[in-house]
């Protein structure tokens, strides 16, 4: 027997391999980034579940969109515009029309190279006296705020954060680095909204669907040149695609800040990476794939 299963960690465990060795199981190779393997990876698949269990379909035609995916809660990605009460204090403040806030969104595990952000966020400072620094005036208003899952429970979770903290530390960064842990739903979307940028850092990801989320916010998106971030990012549209290392993604980060019409080319990245989003990977998008598929 063949079997063919994603790279989560569940997956790739010593536990899992073992199984697959002693029953005999074969396993194909696979994409780890391909979206044909993965559309349940949009959006919020468990409200999904709760809508459709139970319930049957003849043809894509008798499945109303409107009904039966209305548990999808778009108002929630629109009713961003205040700050959530339950957002950390120490960031209320930073959050002008003047502020260039980078953001970073993963779970603190060591594949996503979230230290990645890090260093490439300590390339644009003055002190760094690297040729990607920025002037004093810009780098005042630059924040870089590194938020996602974390579970005290998971050892890697905690040394990783540990590890992250210390680097933002040395680089003399505890100052400009904001880490959120297990945010809520409201924070990150009030987070995605509300950032200049996002880091995607992971290399050679699977699909991912923090891009997705990312430009459907209208936020422009820096990330690797690899993986899944080739399928779902138009880089020069609707984000920039970067080569491996932290000078590639500070340049990146940098060319945004110091573009002439920067403010346009923000929105104009941002509202390109919505329109892409509802175009290809939107609900009634695959609904039409399917069709065609069957």
């Amino acid at each position: 027997m063949k079997v063919i299963i994603d790279n989560v960690t569940s997956h790739t465990a010593k536990l899992t391999k073992n199984f697959l060795d002693v029953e005999g199981l074969e396993l194909l190779p696979h994409p780890p980034y391909s979206p044909d393997l993965a559309p349940c990876d949009f959006w919020l698949s468990p409200k999904l579940k709760i809508y459709l269990q139970r319930k049957d379909f003849n043809t894509l035609q008798a499945l109303s969109m409107g009904l039966y995916f209305k548990s999808i809660p778009e108002e929630e990605y629109s009713n961003v515009s205040t700050i959530p009460s339950i957002l950390p204090s120490n960031l209320e403040g930073i959050y002008s029309k003047e502020s260039i806030i980078f953001l970073s969104l993963n779970r603190f595990e060591c594949k996503k190279n979230i230290s990645l952000a890090i260093r490439a966020f300590d390339l644009l400072s003055p002190q760094s006296h690297s040729t990607l620094s920025l002037t004093h005036d810009q780098w005042a208003r630059c924040v870089l705020v590194i938020a996602g899952g974390y579970d005290e429970r998971v050892s890697e979770n905690i040394r990783y954060y540990s590890e992250l903290s210390h680097l933002s530390v040395t680089l003399g960064l505890d100052a400009k680095v904001y880490f959120l842990r297990s945010i809520s739903s409201d924070v990150k979307l009030f987070l995605l909204a509300n950032s200049f940028a996002l880091l995607y850092t992971p290399e050679f990801e699977h699909f991912g669907i923090v891009p997705i989320e990312a430009m459907y916010m209208n936020l422009p998106v820096i990330a690797h040149n690899s993986g899944g971030p080739k399928e779902t990012i138009i880089s020069g549209k609707t984000g920039i695609l970067c080569e491996s290392g932290h000078f590639e993604f500070a340049q990146a980060m940098r060319d945004l800040i110091f573009d002439k019409e920067r403010t346009e080319k923000k929105y104009s990245f941002g509202s390109n990476g919505r329109l892409h989003v509802l175009e290809n990977f939107s609900f009634d998008a695959f609904a039409y794939q399917l069709d065609k598929l069957i």
